[in-house]
């Protein structure tokens, strides 16, 4: 087994350093330029997905030139045994790590038709299983341009070379107005929309009735987990959409330490529902792009004012619009 495949396996199992160092001995060997025989392809897209994945530029830039003259195709396994996508696909996510954000969207688009026309369920798998990808240190490089883009029921995010789509949510709306301006305090009652619900909070709910919505809750969140499982997102979107009914009323009928009330200021629900928004957001990024998990923990500061201060300069493009084809 050559290089390129060791690699490639070493990522699969987590140990990213020594994938690192095993792809630049498969450049340094010069087996980029091995014959072109019918396994070719998609083990060229498989490292291609790896030197995004370990920071690898030069290699990245490499095998971009080798597979555009592809773009049109598919990655079969030899046999026919697996089709991983359209090499467009491919070449999108290595024109987003190359910083050519242009090329990388109509790579996209052209993969996306394409995977449309030929019945392709979902999109390719990543190399690396989200909840196995390891949170690297993040030079500057790799987190000076990044995106979030909304595709109506999904977000579609961008942050150091990689690119995962997150489920659509009130706390991941309000991550896009933070990260939309950088070092700048957002009052919570903006994040909620600059909606004031009132200084009464109407009637009050007993600890049994509290305990209940709890139970529910913690159902409603396995439930929509099961449902994104199992690729059903009506079931996930009935799902959130009672869960965030339940949250409110809650944040809106108990006070600190558990206290139930019948009264306060919106800002401090709103302080209230901000956060648990954002946090289970972040939650959901972590399964998906532990990384971009990692920094929004490190950046991202909730309360009555709350800020996206980031660990190292990001610049991000927001696009919370959904515009559809």
């Amino acid at each position: 087994m050559t290089a390129g495949p060791r690699a490639v396996a070493a990522a699969q199992t987590g140990d990213d350093e020594t994938a690192r160092v095993l792809l630049s001995q498969w450049v340094a060997a010069r087996m980029h330029e091995r014959p072109r025989d019918s396994e070719w392809l998609p083990e060229t897209a498989q490292l291609a997905q790896l030197a995004v994945h370990v920071g690898a530029r030069d290699v990245a830039a490499i095998l971009f030139e080798q597979l555009a003259p592809f773009a049109h195709r598919f990655c079969v396994e030899g046999i026919g045994a697996a089709v991983t996508g359209s090499v467009d696909w491919y070449l999108a996510l290595l024109a987003r790590f190359l910083d050519r954000a242009e090329e990388a969207s109509a790579h996209e688009a052209r993969a996306r038709a394409a995977h449309d026309r030929a019945g392709f369920v979902g999109d390719p798998p990543p190399l690396v299983p989200p909840r196995l990808a390891q949170a690297r240190p993040i030079s500057a490089t790799a987190t000076g341009a990044a995106s979030l883009v909304r595709e109506g029921p999904t977000w579609a995010v961008t942050f150091a070379g990689r690119t995962a789509r997150l489920r659509d949510s009130k706390g991941l709306a309000g991550l896009a107005m933070l990260l939309a301006h950088p070092e700048k305090d957002v009052h919570c009652l903006e994040l909620m929309g600059g909606r004031d619900v009132g200084a009464d909070t109407g009637p009050l709910i007993d600890l049994q009735a509290r305990r209940a919505y709890e139970s529910r809750i913690r159902d409603l969140q396995e439930d929509i987990d099961e449902a994104r499982d199992i690729g059903d997102p009506l079931r996930a979107e009935r799902a959130e959409l009672e869960l965030d009914a339940l949250v409110q009323h809650l944040t809106e009928a108990f006070g600190l330490a558990g206290r139930s009330r019948t009264g306060g200021s919106a800002s401090e629900r709103a302080r209230s529902a901000v956060g648990w928004r954002i946090r289970a957001a972040v939650r959901h990024a972590d399964e998906e792009h532990p990384e971009l998990a990692r920094h929004l923990r490190n950046s991202v500061r909730t309360g009555t004012w709350c800020s996206y201060r980031p660990e190292s300069p990001v610049e991000w493009t927001v696009d919370p619009r959904h515009n559809p084809a």
